[in-house]
């Protein structure tokens, strides 16, 4: 499952980021903000993964996520 999450993160960031007019190379380690992706954002990537994978992410952590990785790791340490 931990490979199905990295996909539908990173697909979603890059989609994310490209409406916003992002061009720049996204990696894990690229910090969510600078590429146009905001915290509600995050918020609305954790939730829509909980309905996805059937898994529950506590709401405290969701906010001190800065890189795309960090959101994974969020992700799969349930």
């Amino acid at each position: 499952m931990v490979n199905e999450i990295t996909e539908y993160v990173q697909g979603t960031v890059e989609k994310i980021a490209k409406e916003r007019g992002y061009n720049g190379e996204i990696t894990m380690e690229s910090n969510l903000l600078s590429i146009g992706v905001d915290s509600l954002d995050v918020m609305e990537i954790v939730l829509s993964a909980e309905n996805k994978f059937h898994i529950r992410i506590d709401d405290n952590r969701i906010s001190r996520i800065e890189t795309m990785n960090e959101l994974v790791q969020l992700l799969t340490t349930v």
